[in-house]
């Protein structure tokens, strides 16, 4: 049987889970067959909506922003304050959808900057 390789989101003191509605701070690397959503994942909300967050990462950085505040969304990924630093979000996925890369994802929807995820 093949096993799954994981990649951590960073646990930190800086990250807020109390904003953060969460399965575990573990995403998803790859994934052994593309139809089944693995767990574990991490989740938040966008305007009331789910999303599963299967990549990221923390940088440290001195933000002013409350966690959970959407400060940039590019190809390089969705950037979200925390509290003592930035979430990048890499790869996403929104319900019906598929897990997709955020510069892909980014191509067909738009992140307004300003939402704080909840």
């Amino acid at each position: 049987m093949k096993q799954e390789k994981f990649l951590d989101i960073p646990r930190s003191p800086h990250f807020s889970v109390s904003k953060w509605r969460e399965s575990s701070l573990r995403g998803l690397s790859s994934w052994p067959n593309k139809n089944i959503n693995s767990w574990p994942t991490a989740y938040a909300y966008y305007n009331d909506i789910p999303f599963k967050i299967f990549k990221s990462k923390w940088v440290e950085a001195n933000i002013t922003e409350p966690s959970g505040y959407i400060i940039d969304a590019n190809n390089e990924g969705i950037k979200v304050a925390t509290n003592n630093g930035i979430l990048i979000i890499e790869i996403l996925q929104f319900p019906g959808g598929k897990p997709l890369e955020v510069k892909e994802f980014l191509k067909g929807n738009k992140i307004e900057k300003g939402i704080v995820l909840s």
